[in-house]
């Protein structure tokens, strides 16, 4: 089903519009209005889903529009993951090149800055060019005269969806919590003992927690130490 591939993306693109992650994620100038106008095509197509879905066994035109929204889902999902991945890759030649700082001076910091100017780009005219041919499959579903389902209004969530991705630029102190939790990832999945081990983080609201382990989740000793890092947000009304 379609909608299995657009909900969760959209939840996603949701993430990325709100202000607190617009303020981590640096893109360049204009590129917020983009990820907006991609999740409000989302929420309109997402509103007829329901009622496409079930008329594409016997109509093959609806069959034809639902595949190419599919295929804009996935060109969707490919560059935020692209776009977080190299955020990573850029942040772990930072802390490299941090720490060759103090050996000598002769490497350049503009180098860094330069890619990340680049990288913003290239996300920047992929995210434009998707979103065109989204809004065509957008304004295409009107020709359909879909009955459209309570759906869109839904998706968004009471509180915001969290990803793990954050831009360790815009993040001050928290030294001591954030390398006492490091330890503890480290250390205890080195003992290699049997069971779930769960580490909590707990605290009033908007202290920091989710900042915390988002920072730790994208630390490169962390990302070598573990073959795979899932990140789960559980809304409030999880079950």
């Amino acid at each position: 089903m379609v909608n299995a591939v657009v909900s969760p993306l959209l939840e996603q693109l949701i993430s990325f519009s709100t202000e607190e992650v617009t303020q981590q994620v640096k893109l360049v100038k204009g590129v917020e209005q983009e990820v907006e106008k991609l999740t409000s095509h989302l929420q309109t197509i997402q509103a007829v889903l329901n009622d496409a879905e079930q008329r594409q066994v016997k109509e093959k035109s609806i069959r034809v529009w639902l595949g190419r929204l599919k295929d804009v889902s996935y060109d969707i999902e490919n560059v935020l993951d692209e776009w977080i991945t190299a955020r990573r890759r850029l942040q772990m030649e930072q802390n490299a090149h941090s720490a060759q700082k103090q050996v000598s001076s002769c490497f350049p910091a503009s180098s860094i800055s330069f890619k990340k100017i680049i990288l913003r780009q290239d996300i920047a005219v992929k995210i434009k060019g998707i979103n065109k041919k989204l809004g065509v499959i957008a304004t295409q579903k009107d020709m359909f005269k879909f009955v459209e389902s309570g759906g869109a209004s839904s998706t968004r969530p009471g509180r915001v969806q969290s990803t793990s991705f954050i831009d360790e630029e815009e993040i001050y102190g928290r030294v001591g919590e954030k390398n006492e939790l490091l330890s503890k990832l480290l250390c205890e999945s080195s003992e290699q003992q049997k069971g779930l081990h769960i580490i909590s983080i707990v605290g009033m609201g908007g202290i920091g927690k989710t900042t915390l382990a988002q920072l730790d989740c994208n630390h490169e000793e962390v990302i070598r130490k573990f073959d795979k890092i899932l990140w789960v947000c559980v809304s409030e009304t999880f079950e």
